[in-house]
């Protein structure tokens, strides 16, 4: 997906780059709401469940499926009739971009599909297993998605990046099928419902932190496109942002890895182990974070050439949004160490300090378009991570 924006931005150009990455991010509002809380209570769940649970283990992956499914049909229903009202109101007016909301709303459907069953395969610890399907399914797609993008403009990179998660969706799917779930065959009604309900519960804060966090980022994009009035201003950051997405993809593969270990401490009560597990994680995780950010930000002005000569200027940015990454990798880390205790209202908590922070940063930097949308970035993370330190000492 990395290597598909860096083309999709010399192939578009600014303008039409720009119109993808607000229709994507708009998807990703939405994809956000449901992997983040769903992904995160499946890895939780389906870690303990295994080994505490394993009569309930089908009924607790089926009932996250079916939260999902919920989800998936009520945003793309919002998507498909209220397209005209979210063009005119966030994309300025830009009609073009109708046909791309309706590829977007079988984007959602993958993209969500294909995380939760990651997540899954997170949880029972089969690592090995998604860097073999995501090394296929990227060599795959990635010809193809070239093809797309050169020649369908906005539209073909999207439905390039559906197929792609549509693959990926049915290799995870069939491996979960045939190598794990084919063990469990008992599922009861009663319970399935009571699972449905007790994971709806557990969602619920997260779903809602992730409206402060996710939908503020969202917001904050559209209010910086408006007062630009063109898709340009928002093609640059978008492409700085990239870079910031690779460092929470390798930081986020640490993370995701410690949610597990971390459940398991909990339920075991092993305080010993729990603390080291933090521990190392958190210290990986800034000295990653921190290395790959400073490489960055001294090839700031060469990597942003990399997407065309326009996109230089946006060197400045992408600086920022590394020192950026140094942050949330810390707040990633304290965000798994919370959902391990099930202190879900903490993260909700958490988000509603970074979204208030976010605006105001955002308020003060407006007049600096790109750069100020940089800036408000950084101070969500830091505040979140001061945040939650906060509530992790207040607590000890």
């Amino acid at each position: 997906m990395f290597l598909t924006n860096i083309f999709a931005a010399r192939f578009l150009g600014r303008d039409l780059f720009g119109q993808y990455t607000m229709v994507r991010s708009t998807i990703s509002l939405a994809s956000n709401f449901i992997t983040g809380a769903l992904g995160l209570t499946a890895t939780k769940h389906v870690a303990e469940g295994e080994y505490k649970d394993p009569q309930n283990f089908l009924i607790k992956i089926l009932a996250v499926f079916s939260i999902n499914f919920i989800f998936n049909f009520i945003f793309s229903l919002i998507l498909i009739l209220f397209s005209d009202q979210i063009i005119n109101s966030f994309f300025l007016g830009e009609l073009t971009l109708k046909n791309a909301l309706f590829v977007g709303a079988l984007l959602l459907f993958t993209s969500t599909n294909a995380y939760l069953a990651q997540s899954i395969l997170v949880g029972l610890e089969r690592f090995k297993i998604i860097a073999i399907i995501n090394l296929v399914v990227s060599i795959l797609f990635f010809p193809i998605i070239l093809i797309l993008i050169k020649y369908g403009k906005v539209i073909g990179t999207l439905s390039g990046v559906t197929l792609y998660f549509l693959f990926d969706l049915i290799f995870k799917v069939y491996f979960l099928k045939t190598k794990i779930l084919s063990q469990f065959y008992t599922i009861n009604k009663e319970s399935f419902l009571a699972h449905l309900k007790k994971l709806s519960s557990f969602s619920l804060p997260l779903v809602l932190s992730l409206f402060f966090s996710s939908g503020s980022f969202w917001y904050s994009k559209v209010f910086i496109l408006n007062r630009s009035n063109r898709f340009a201003e928002i093609a640059i950051f978008d492409a700085a942002y990239q870079w910031l997405t690779i460092i929470m993809l390798i930081t986020g593969a640490t993370t995701s890895v410690a949610l597990p270990m971390l459940s398991k401490a909990v339920g075991q009560k092993n305080k010993f182990e729990l603390t080291k597990i933090f521990n190392i994680n958190l210290i990986i995780n800034i000295i990653i974070s921190a290395t790959i950010a400073l490489i960055i930000i001294i090839f700031s002005p060469y990597i942003m050439r990399l997407y065309g000569e326009s996109f230089v200027e946006g060197s400045d940015i992408l600086s920022i949004l590394a020192i950026t990454s140094i942050f949330f990798s810390i707040s990633s880390i304290l965000n798994k160490y919370m959902i391990s205790h099930n202190k879900v209202w903490h993260v909700l908590f958490s988000s509603f300090i970074g979204m208030l922070t976010l605006f105001y940063v955002l308020f003060l930097m407006q007049a600096k378009l790109a750069f100020g949308l940089s800036i408000a970035f950084l101070s969500y993370y830091l505040m979140t991570t001061l945040t939650y330190t906060t509530l992790i000492v207040i607590k000890k």
